[in-house]
């Protein structure tokens, strides 16, 4: 992809982004994005094939980006803070993806980043502890803790009053410390 291509898909998912903060994602027209954008119905179409890929590539641009800041598994614990920090100062946003669509996107987009820090801790506990697992297993719980993490941070989006960010911050990081303790 060549920068002119990557600077318009960047342009566009911001574009997005600023509308989502005062509209649900589904009231957002492409007509509407494009003016806002200053760019043409052409220009969006060329890029992506609908409102929805460019709500996905919204989301996972947003997750390389945070992804590259960490080393991993050293910082997982920074790792969820900043996740955590991430979702709540984008609360509006997300709230408008997850009211207005299925929330497939955003479960895609949080397992993806989930994972990402979960994964090395994982094979990083696993060295650390001379166990060797079964790729199979090692699979199986990076997968397990993954699904219970990003599932409860959707939780917390959905239902913010029902959830103590700091209590699912410091219960993540103590599930991630007990993964194959002796």
């Amino acid at each position: 992809m060549n920068n002119k291509t990557t600077r318009t898909k960047i342009h566009l998912a911001k574009t997005l982004k600023n509308l989502m903060i005062t509209e649900r994602f589904d009231k957002i027209s492409i007509t509407q994005l494009c003016q806002a954008a200053d760019v043409n119905r052409k220009t969006f179409y060329y890029h992506f094939h609908s409102m929805e890929e460019l709500l996905a590539y919204l989301f996972e641009r947003e997750a390389i980006d945070i992804i590259a800041q960490f080393n991993f598994p050293a910082d997982y614990n920074k790792a969820i803070n900043f996740i955590m920090d991430y979702l709540e100062s984008n609360q509006k946003v997300i709230r408008s993806a997850s009211t207005a669509i299925n929330t497939s996107i955003l479960r895609k987009f949080l397992y993806t980043d989930i994972y990402e820090v979960i994964q090395p801790v994982v094979s990083e506990l696993a060295i650390e502890k001379n166990l060797e697992l079964e790729p199979d297993f090692e699979a199986f719980m990076t997968e397990f803790y993954t699904e219970a993490v990003s599932g409860m941070l959707l939780r917390w989006i959905e239902h913010p009053d029902h959830y103590d960010r700091f209590k699912i911050e410091q219960y993540s990081a103590m599930l991630l410390n007990s993964i194959l303790a002796k």
